[in-house]
């Protein structure tokens, strides 16, 4: 028996068969999945709260002591004396003088109309002459998100999903810990660094272990499932920030490391991967598994594991490509969080391996892969980056910044949804284009009426309404991006072209942050600068990105080259026809 296990083959075992017959909607998937699922609002916390531990409050210059009028020559009989934001104006009361008007700097800090430690903005001052400073703690914290994002699938492919997931909670209860009680602003800025790279390396290894989970006509129901509690708990996010609001900042990150505190609940009762340790040949673990569960689910063991061994010699059947062969492993499904697309890890190389950096050579070698990853890649930074910016620009914005959150986070439930109708009625690029186009209008009509409107209350609630419908527009825009780029490119670099883009796209947010800062500046800014993205890069989809709706996903670069070819030929019999 164990002779024989030794000798299977990863490409022998039907793990869809397996889950088909253990019950997928039985008692072991179920609890699978709520433990899954249950500890995603990490992610939404360790990236969220940022808005609020991070609030600018207001603030001006200390006044000065009785000391300091001497030492300045300031008589306050004399001279009118001012306590701006980043200044001290001593300003001559009478005319007779003949001193000039001076200017001191803050010379005794700051005076914030909020305790000290409500923000970590007038815990270390990072205002005036350090004004960016609080936004550039979430800049390298998308940093390391970044870096993260390229190690952590070779981590997770090498050492499994489950001890990836168990360790990066682990990392995150630590660096949480250090974070609240940083004592100065560079340490604080370091852990901030390391808690993005541990959350995205949580982040992949649970879409990972979410999209293995299910059989292939189960993972897309369930992956939408999950993406609706994740917007359930961005919801909730907003109401947990209002209850912390009245605490200190590093109440914040405490909370973070008690929710860290889950690792205990996936080191006993989540199980490892079915997918990853058959790829491995770790048979005896995965009959371990199988056997518990078929138990939970009160299956007949024997029954399940007999259907484990299929004929693998011949990889189509009357055209089509087996489940269990690496061509249609290549091609499942892939789970998304916070606009980091995810790809199937369980897919089986067989034969020489072929370098990641070949893969990319081969994608810019190509004239019509490069026009795609060119433009594809403007369009995810241009959708995402959007929406982040727009979700930060929220605490510039009239009315409870923790209200404006939870409804801002609310769009993200039913938008999902609603362009996956679209999409399966008319195509990608015109659900894309219908999305982009609202968002941009939304966003723009912000900008006029901050030039052209009077400032009163109605007009800064209008203004926010059409912030929070442009935000919906840039999470359906982000959903379809996710959905269409991996149908874009095919099997052999789909994992390697989708990586690029998103990796693009994490470059460009390391400056969503500031954008807020503009917003402060030039109120009509960002809805210009935003709308105007959102038009170039919905006119580059529609000009050089095909539809790929109701299309069979190419599997090699030839099948892409010759689906080309195919396109330009059609092109020029209709320009001939007509």
């Amino acid at each position: 028996m164990n002779e024989g296990k030794d000798n299977m083959k990863s490409s022998q075992i039907d793990v869809d068969g397996i889950m088909r017959t253990l019950g997928h909607n039985k008692y072991f998937h179920t609890t699978q999945f709520i433990l899954i699922s249950g500890s995603i609002i990490i992610a939404s916390t360790n990236s969220f709260l940022y808005m609020f531990y991070a609030l600018t409050p207001e603030y001006q210059c200390n006044n000065l002591t009785e000391f300091q009028f001497n030492q300045y020559n300031i008589s306050i009989n004399e001279v009118s004396v001012v306590y701006d934001k980043c200044s001290i104006d001593i300003i001559n009361a009478d005319e007779g003088l003949t001193t000039e008007n001076r200017t001191l700097d803050c010379v005794n800090g700051y005076y914030y109309t909020t305790p000290v430690d409500k923000s970590i903005v007038s815990q270390w001052d990072l205002v005036c002459n350090n004004l960016g400073l609080a936004e550039s703690t979430q800049t390298v914290y998308t940093l390391g998100q970044m870096i993260s994002g390229l190690l952590a699938p070779c981590l997770i492919e090498k050492f499994g999903r489950k001890p990836m997931r168990v360790s990066s909670h682990i990392l995150l209860l630590v660096f949480n810990l250090i974070a609240a009680f940083s004592p100065s602003y560079w340490l604080f800025t370091i852990m901030r660094f390391l808690i993005g790279g541990a959350r995205e390396a949580y982040s992949i290894s649970t879409a990972v272990l979410l999209s293995e989970l299910y059989p292939k006509e189960r993972r897309i129901i369930m992956s939408c499932l999950f993406m609706n509690i994740w917007g359930l708990y961005n919801c909730v996010l907003g109401y947990i920030a209002y209850i912390l609001k009245d605490y200190s900042w590093n109440v914040s990150f405490l909370f973070n490391a008690v929710l860290s505190g889950y690792f205990i609940l996936d080191f006993f009762f989540l199980k490892e991967s079915l997918r990853w340790l058959f790829a491995n040949s770790k048979v005896e673990a995965a009959e371990k598994i199988v056997k518990k569960a078929a138990k939970q689910n009160k299956v007949d063991f024997d029954k399940v594991w007999r259907i484990t061994f299929t004929d693998s010699s011949q990889p189509e059947v009357d055209g089509h490509v087996k489940e269990t062969s690496p061509e249609c492993r290549n091609n499942e499904p892939k789970a998304e969080i916070d606009g980091k697309i995810v790809a199937d890890q369980s897919q089986i190389q067989t034969g020489k391996q072929t370098s990641d950096f070949v893969k990319l050579l081969a994608i810019f070698k190509s004239p019509y892969l490069r026009k795609v990853t060119i433009v594809i890649s403007i369009e995810i930074i241009v959708n995402v980056g959007s929406l982040n910016s727009v979700l930060q620009m929220l605490e510039v914005l009239t009315g409870s910044i923790y209200l404006n959150f939870s409804v801002a986070a609310a769009v993200e439930i039913g938008t999902v949804a609603l362009y996956s109708v679209i999409a399966k009625r008319f195509g990608h690029k015109i659900a894309l284009q219908c999305w982009k186009t609202f968002a941009a209008a939304c966003i723009m009509s912000t900008s006029l009426a901050k030039i052209f409107a009077e400032k009163d209350n109605t007009t800064e609630y209008i203004i926010l309404v059409l912030y929070i419908l442009a935000f919906a527009g840039l999470v359906a825009g982000a959903s379809g991006d996710s959905i269409y780029m991996s149908e874009l490119y095919p099997t052999q670099i789909r994992s390697v072209g989708t990586g690029f883009a998103t990796t693009s796209m994490r470059i460009a947010c390391l400056a969503a942050p500031f954008l807020k800062l503009l917003a402060v500046v030039a109120p009509w800014a960002p809805g210009i600068i935003i709308g105007t993205g959102c038009i170039i890069s919905s006119i580059l989809l529609q000009v050089f990105l095909p539809e790929t709706g109701n299309r069979v996903l190419p599997q090699t670069i030839e099948d892409v080259n010759m689906m080309e070819k195919k396109n330009k030929k059609n092109k020029i019999e209709i320009q001939t026809i007509s």
